[in-house]
């Protein structure tokens, strides 16, 4: 089944929500990646989270939200953009292994101690916004529950539902949905993301926002959701070239080539000395044509 997102707003115009199914796109960032168990679990919540970030498209052009911490997972990232085009990644997918227990979501030790949240909105004239907190607890969604909470002061609950096996990294079922309370005369009245723990992966968006909202809403859009990389032979090139001229006459040389992998998507290029000879004379004659 395709993965979607559905972006609601109750009736009374108090709370806006979003609730998706992610299991389609977890499954394909943890494939690329080889994710392991932890690995597996933090970037489906990673991916999920963008998935039902609340951006509004007509100023926006990207979301990229990272994770970062002293744990073994050392960093994540998750990005959304226009037309519910997703991709994650995961800085050490093989690092750790999960830890249940009672009263612990199994993942915040890939993370902690320490560390940082940091959402960057590219706005539509190219200007970026970014905001910053420390991590609060490392279960990937509560850090970023609490970034709205604190940065953007936006009452807000928000939680990934995972169906992960815990010894392979393998997908079952993936979700999520997030609740914000939108500015009134009135205190929000929201339910405690604790809460939404206890919702299925397999519920549909639908059954979620009833049972997150528990009051009628009126859904604004559906959104069809893709694991998706923008990368290109021509911006790996690009980025080539932004290397130091010493560092691109010893790939020259003496690696007679390179090849560059996208950290998102994992695909690699190939450029060859004559390529690279190409990129170094647009780069100092700043001739950008072929």
């Amino acid at each position: 089944m395709t993965d979607r997102v559905l972006v609601a707003i109750t009736h009374d115009g108090r709370y806006r929500a979003r609730a998706a199914t992610t299991t389609e796109i977890t499954r394909e960032a943890i494939r690329r990646h080889g994710a392991g168990p932890l690995a597996a679990e933090a970037l489906a919540r990673a991916v999920t989270c963008a998935a039902v970030f609340p951006a509004t498209w007509k100023d926006c052009e990207r979301v990229s939200v990272q994770w970062s911490g002293g744990g073994p997972l050392r960093t994540l990232m998750a990005e959304i953009r226009p037309g519910g085009l997703v991709r994650g990644y995961v800085g050490q997918p093989a690092a750790g292994a999960r830890c249940d227990h009672d009263g612990y979501r199994g993942i915040a030790h890939g993370l902690l101690p320490a560390g940082f949240v940091v959402v960057i909105r590219q706005n539509i004239n190219g200007t970026f916004q970014q905001g910053q907190i420390t991590l609060p607890s490392g279960e990937i969604d509560e850090d970023l529950e609490a970034f709205f909470e604190t940065s953007d002061q936006v009452p807000t609950r928000l939680r990934a539902m995972t169906q992960i096996d815990a010894e392979t990294g393998d997908v079952a079922h993936a979700a999520g949905v997030l609740v914000q309370a939108l500015p009134d005369d009135y205190p929000p009245e929201l339910a405690e993301a604790s809460s939404f723990e206890d919702f299925a992966p397999t519920t549909s968006p639908e059954d979620l926002l009833e049972r997150a909202l528990g009051r009628p809403y009126d859904v604004l859009e559906e959104i069809p959701l893709t694991f998706a990389c923008p990368c290109s032979r021509g911006r790996m090139a690009d980025g080539i070239a932004l290397l130091e001229v010493d560092e691109l006459l010893d790939m020259i040389n003496e690696d007679q080539g390179a090849s560059v992998r996208c950290d998102y998507c994992g695909e690699s290029q190939r450029f060859n000395r004559e390529e690279l000879e190409d990129i170094m004379v647009r780069k100092v004659t700043g001739k950008n044509d072929t």
